[in-house]
């Protein structure tokens, strides 16, 4: 499903956008700046994802 190399990049990102977006959650009060951030790391994530796919042939 996905390229052998990809998985350890893909679980570093999600950890790392992870963290990112608890720690937004959690210091900034303007609802907007939670959410473009929220929106910006699913963006990031679902790119990568699609990077490292294999399609079927």
């Amino acid at each position: 499903m996905f390229h052998k190399e990809g998985y350890k990049i893909m679980a570093i990102t999600a950890v790392s956008l992870l963290v990112i977006n608890i720690g937004s959650y959690s210091l900034i009060n303007q609802y907007w700046v939670k959410f473009a951030i929220l929106l910006a790391s699913i963006v990031l994530f679902i790119l990568i994802v699609q990077f490292f796919r294999n399609p079927s042939r």
